[in-house]
């Protein structure tokens, strides 16, 4: 069954990912991602804390290869 993850964006790559533009995310793999999973992305500012923005994507594929002990990336659809 999918599990729902709830993450925080920096805002500077929070338009890419709502334009379609970024399709993927590189992140610590805490959270096991999976194909499948559902990814809310939440705007985040240095500044203010979250802006109130956010973007919901399906993940499509996770891969570790090339990546440092306990990240992955992973699409975004």
């Amino acid at each position: 069954m999918p599990k729902l993850h709830d993450i925080k964006i920096h805002e500077e790559f929070f338009a890419p990912v709502f334009d379609g533009q970024k399709t993927f995310e590189v992140r610590r793999n805490d959270r096991n991602y999976m194909p499948g999973d559902i990814v809310i992305l939440r705007e985040w500012s240095l500044e203010h804390g979250f802006t109130g923005r956010a973007v919901c994507k399906e993940i499509g594929y996770v891969t570790a290869f090339n990546q440092r002990p306990g990240w992955c990336v992973f699409s975004l659809l």
